[in-house]
């Protein structure tokens, strides 16, 4: 499980909480699989704030939806994030964020996993030793649900490497996890 100590994620919808002060964000389409994005950045992969706040307004009214079962409103800002992303792009602005979290936002595993890989080579250009390190596990996650333990087990061991440079323990102890269990 996936959870996320951001102190501006603190403005999204709660969905679950383990307890303590840890927000768990769910998926909009499977309530049952918890987000990868962190929603928020450090050094060259800072996140422009009209491109953070956008996304996080999204995201929120996404999760709302979905709380109050309006699936039509959930697919329709389902819809409204890949606009978005899409845009933001075309207009030279493209950020691993928007990948990475559109790829939370899928169900599909199979769609998620090419959001995932876009996102991962933005990260690696920006040379965002974070965002490498929670991608590839996102990546592991899909890999593994599809039954691609080969495939899970190459990323999640990408994701340990990229997260040994970091000095954030729980998503070091996730992946390590994730291994334990692959």
């Amino acid at each position: 499980m996936i959870r996320l100590n951001n102190d501006r994620l603190r403005q999204i919808a709660v969905v679950g909480s383990s307890g303590t002060d840890e927000l768990v964000l769910t998926s909009a389409f499977d309530p049952n699989r918890t987000l990868n994005s962190r929603f928020a950045a450090t050094g060259l992969a800072v996140i422009p704030t009209d491109i953070h706040e956008h996304v996080l307004d999204l995201t929120t009214e996404l999760v709302n939806a979905q709380l109050a079962g309006d699936m039509r409103d959930v697919w329709k800002l389902y819809d409204a994030l890949v606009t978005y992303s899409d845009a933001v792009a075309a207009e030279g602005r493209d950020h691993p964020f928007l990948w990475e979290t559109l790829g939370d936002f899928t169900a599909d595993d199979r769609k998620a996993l090419v959001h995932y890989a876009r996102a991962l080579e933005l990260a690696e250009n920006l040379a965002a030793a974070d965002y490498k390190a929670s991608i590839c596990l996102a990546l592991a996650r899909r890999h593994a649900e599809l039954k691609e333990a080969d495939t899970a087990s190459a990323y999640a061991w990408r994701a340990d490497a990229a997260a040994r440079e970091l000095d954030d323990l729980d998503l070091r102890r996730e992946i390590s996890q994730f291994l334990l269990d692959l």
